[in-house]
């Protein structure tokens, strides 16, 4: 199939891809548990040991981390997209993002939440002066 017979996808619109990342955040906390809250608790607990916060904070990260760019260079969607028929794909060819890609991607989207975040802390801990 040469290049003008590849098939262009539709973009999808805002409230899909809401739903699509509510879908991948309530997968993802599910997730994070099994693989870090449950092991740090049972470290705690068992052992009593503590790991420190930064290594907690890098572990959560590398299973996000894991979790998005494995899915999106392995097969072009998350869990959170697939119900809705979202796919994530290289513009010129149509294939899965390559590996850099997703990171970078990746990258971005870790960005995005940051900004988030800090604007929602903003809000919640601002004084208004009243």
């Amino acid at each position: 199939m040469g290049q003008s017979e590849r098939q262009q996808g539709v973009r999808a619109g805002i409230i899909v891809r809401f739903f699509a990342s509510a879908y991948d955040l309530t997968i993802l906390f599910g997730v994070t548990m099994l693989m870090v809250g449950i092991p740090i608790t049972i470290s705690i607990e068992m052992f009593g040991l503590t790991p420190p916060k930064w290594l907690q904070g890098l572990l959560f990260l590398t299973v996000i981390f894991a979790y998005f760019v494995g899915f999106w260079a392995k097969g072009g969607a998350t869990t959170g997209m697939r119900p809705w028929k979202l796919r994530l794909a290289m513009l010129e060819t149509g294939d899965p993002l390559s590996w850099f890609t997703a990171c970078v991607r990746f990258a971005g989207l870790m960005t995005t939440w940051l900004a988030l975040g800090m604007t929602l802390w903003y809000i919640v801990t601002r004084d208004t002066g009243h």
